[in-house]
């Protein structure tokens, strides 16, 4: 009996785990967006997010809490949280992953970290970025493929962490792929990275 509980509070808890995330698909005037989140257990580390800035920007984040389950699922809750209030007051993206880390540090829960790739991307195809240890997102341009690295070391570890950040002007068709180790870890029928 004990066993079934369980698993309705893990159902019910995926439940609000994916209530958390937005719309997958998102269609604005200078962008659209595809995304999808398979955590590896009923609730996982995993999170995205997309914010309308003040400014007319579109705010996009992309994170992994180290770990799985609900431990991980918990502090991914919190990261959203704490993202949506920040990037909201923040014209810039390393800031943003200041506070983010300033937040999780205080937070001091038990080791625990998370890596992140936070973009802002202007009307005008203006991307401001930072990553905070994150698997580098590949954006694919007309002139060919770059990884965007520029940030600084994961959130949560280190109170003085810094963070830096980059600006690129994107054009039409530009596209930019973000992805968590799910992607780069996931084995094939041999058990193969």
């Amino acid at each position: 009996m004990e066993m079934a509980k369980f698993e309705q509070e893990l159902r019910v808890a995926a439940g609000i785990q994916r209530s958390l995330l937005p719309p997958a698909n998102r269609q604005g005037r200078f962008f659209s967006t595809a995304a999808v989140s398979v955590p590896t257990r009923s609730v996982g580390g995993d999170f995205f997010d997309y914010v309308d800035l003040p400014s007319n920007a579109f705010g996009f984040i992309l994170g992994d809490v180290a770990g799985k389950g609900p431990p991980a699922a918990l502090l991914a809750a919190a990261a959203l949280g704490m993202f949506s209030t920040e990037a909201t007051y923040q014209g810039c993206a390393a800031p943003v992953m200041t506070r983010l880390n300033k937040g999780l540090f205080r937070r001091n829960i038990d080791a625990r970290y998370l890596t992140a790739f936070y973009g802002i991307l202007d009307p005008d195809g203006l991307l401001l970025y930072s990553n905070a240890g994150h698997n580098a997102p590949i954006l694919l341009t007309g002139g060919g493929v770059r990884r965007l690295v520029a940030g600084g070391m994961v959130l949560g570890l280190f109170e003085s962490a810094e963070y830096a950040e980059e600006r690129l002007r994107l054009q039409t068709g530009d596209t930019l792929l973000c992805f968590s180790d799910g992607v780069t870890e996931a084995l094939n029928t041999r058990d193969e990275e």
